[in-house]
């Protein structure tokens, strides 16, 4: 007769004889509990990852805070603005087909579309086309939050901003896809969008493929269907750039950054040296009644002597200051009984978990040649910032001239080389 249960009998084709879950089981595991689901993680890199911690958004919000401070901007007047890319030819949306048929196609444009950058800029207010900005002016400056790349940052812009009222706020280094309201709300919603009009405008133009002359026209209609209101109002409300809210931002959202985390050397060399004077104490000493009657007698120093001194022993309610005395000693006797009892051992449960066993996987050290410092959030038109970008680019100049010098000695020894053996030289007569 077989005893096996029938939930054994179920999972034995799939995993019981290799002692490993089968695909039965997964299957009523997911059945089980329907707050899971099989989801596609979005593709994040190793530098995004470790560059959003609370770090650096910390550091961010400290000089916001301090712009607005000093500025006082209102919502009108804080604008964001960043480049995005849209190609002719966007991935097809899902359609319905018949079962069986693996392979399906939709026509697109072209096999490899192009292309073409797109830049979009919103204010706080909910605006998307400049409402505000033709009353900027040096006494009413306006705040545009951009990225650091080194193409948007140059000498001619920052003059440009700092003689029209523009104050230029970075912000972290790869931190745009948490950080930036239109890459976190407004792109998305924009580019699917994009996807079904672009899906339309191939089946109603049988032939004519898109190309970069048309994407004007058709983000056009676009644009006010994805860069509405609500979603860029909650571009600047989930950031916590409008109103500022510096709890945008959970510790859980700094998880992945733990795994890059790379303890200062300084601090490391603090912490071995102080290991060292770190003791375990694996029983707790006890006092002996000789101890403490030495101990008691030594530096409590209690006698007679120390009574008849007092100018004042007692409060005013004792009348006779001899009734203290053996109040005291019977203080002390019960201090010298506490002190020579037996001790007792506590014992301490602590939670293990797996984290202790097996801890997460940590970055190893950092190997770079760089000799700039760590990337952070900087206010571009500000006087510091202003000669650090004038001196960056005046040793880019430098660097490309000295390449230009090299480059055209290169060519010269190479055509004199060239023309030293082309020339042909006579024969001597015999």
């Amino acid at each position: 007769m077989n005893t096996q249960p029938s939930y054994k009998k179920k999972f034995l084709s799939n995993g019981t004889l290799n002692q490993t879950a089968g695909i039965e089981w997964m299957r009523s595991f997911m059945k089980r509990r329907p707050r899971l689901s099989l989801r596609e993680a979005e593709n994040t890199s190793i530098a995004r990852v470790s560059a959003f911690n609370k770090h650096n958004v910390d550091v961010a919000f400290n000089i916001y805070t301090e712009v607005q401070a000093k500025y006082i901007f209102e919502p009108s007047r804080i604008w964001n603005t960043d480049e995005t890319g849209i190609s002719t030819v966007i991935q097809a949306l899902r359609v319905i087909e018949e079962t069986g048929k693996r392979v399906f196609g939709q026509c697109v444009s072209t096999k490899r579309g192009t292309a073409v950058t797109f830049c979009g800029i919103i204010s706080a207010a909910g605006g998307s086309k400049g409402y505000g900005t033709k009353s900027r002016s040096p006494t009413c400056p306006v705040l545009l939050l951009l990225d650091n790349h080194k193409t948007q940052v140059s000498v001619d812009a920052i003059n440009y901003a700092r003689n029209n009222g523009i104050v230029l706020l970075s912000f972290p280094p790869h931190c745009m896809h948490k950080m930036q309201p239109l890459d976190k709300v407004v792109y998305g919603p924009f580019e699917q969008k994009c996807k079904i009009f672009f899906n339309d405008y191939v089946l109603s133009n049988p032939g004519k493929p898109i190309t970069i002359y048309d994407i004007a026209k058709i983000t056009s209609k676009l644009f006010l269907q994805g860069f509405t209101s609500k979603n860029i109002i909650s571009g600047f409300l989930s950031t916590g750039w409008w109103s500022i809210n510096r709890l945008s931002f959970a510790d859980e959202n700094f998880v992945e950054a733990n795994a890059t985390d790379r303890p200062d050397s300084k601090i490391k060399a603090d912490l071995s040296a102080n290991m060292s004077l770190i003791a375990v104490m694996d029983k707790t000493p006890v006092l002996r009644p000789s101890d403490t009657t030495i101990f008691v007698h030594n530096d409590l120093n209690i006698s007679e002597a120390f009574f008849s001194k007092m100018e004042n022993p007692l409060p005013t309610i004792y009348e006779d200051r001899n009734n203290i005395r053996p109040m005291m000693r019977s203080i002390l006797n019960e201090i010298v009984d506490i002190a020579t009892r037996t001790p007792i051992n506590i014992i301490l449960v602590q939670i293990i978990k797996p984290a202790n066993v097996r801890p997460f996987p940590k970055a190893g050290g950092k190997k770079t040649n760089r000799k700039s410092g760590l990337g952070k959030s900087k206010i571009y038109t500000s006087s510091p910032e202003k000669a650090r970008v004038e001196e960056l680019e005046k040793s880019r100049k430098l660097k490309l001239e000295k390449t230009a010098t090299k480059k055209k000695i290169v060519k010269a020894k190479v055509k004199a080389k060239l023309e030293k053996a082309t020339t042909i030289k006579p024969e001597p007569k015999r």
